[in-house]
């Protein structure tokens, strides 16, 4: 069991999306285990009594380890960075700036809503790691917020979710740099459960990648997303 230190409420999913995703909020108050994490961008695949995690931290001593998935970015590696569906957003863009910025976004046909108020005011789809997501950019007071990516069908294999959490981990890795803390990715027996977030300088969260279980057994979720520089910490109304 984990400590009950991390704040659920900073994922900030999409309100209509809770029929799965409340449970999905709540499993992640484990807590998460803070630590630093190197500055190669690694992802390490750690065996422990036969079952697999993945996590950005080494495997533990006598822990099996398998492939390690790396880049060699950074935070400040602008030319080994991937582009991503926020690359060259800043809080507080008006929805016309961020269409400028950021091609083929369209108004979503049904938008979401977060817990703070902000609402989802453009969509597209987007290619990251290999895998399809939806993109959803969220606004505040008439400014940008967030961007929230989930898989495209929202519920999948927990197997998919397995293959596709360290290819995204890897990449958020090398855009971002080291991760703030982790809770390893593996199935804690009520499904699989992890999250790697990093933080701004003032310890709010600034990014996240997010697995938790569905309502269904042998399927997960995915998501994760990222709010620019200076946008305010999340506080549910």
């Amino acid at each position: 069991m984990f400590p009950m230190t991390m704040k659920a409420t900073e994922v900030s999913l999409p309100a209509p999306r809770r029929f799965s995703l409340r449970h999905f909020l709540s499993a992640l108050g484990l807590g998460l285990v803070t630590a630093a994490t190197p500055a190669q961008a690694q992802v390490h695949k750690c065996v422990v009594d036969g079952k697999v995690s993945y996590q950005a931290m080494p495997c533990s001593a006598g822990v099996d380890a398998g492939l390690k998935l790396s880049g060699s970015g950074g935070a400040g590696n602008a030319a080994a960075s991937p582009r991503m569906p926020w690359t060259g957003l800043k809080v507080g863009m008006t929805v016309a700036e961020v269409q400028k910025q950021v091609s083929g976004l369209t108004p979503p046909l049904k938008p979401d809503s977060l817990m703070n108020g902000a609402r989802e005011l453009l969509a597209k789809e987007v290619k990251v790691a290999g895998e399809t997501f939806r993109a959803g950019y969220y606004f505040l007071k008439g400014g940008l917020y967030q961007v929230s990516m989930t898989t495209e069908p929202l519920v999948r294999e927990s197997d998919e979710i397995l293959a596709m959490y360290p290819k995204v981990q890897a990449q958020l890795l090398k855009v971002l740099g080291p991760a703030s803390g982790e809770v390893p990715l593996k199935d804690h027996g009520s499904g699989l459960l992890g999250r790697t977030r990093w933080d701004d300088a003032a310890g709010n969260n600034m990014a996240w990648v997010t697995v938790g279980p569905a309502s269904r057994r042998g399927k997960a979720l995915l998501t994760f997303g990222y709010r620019p520089e200076g946008a305010v910490p999340f506080k549910p109304m």
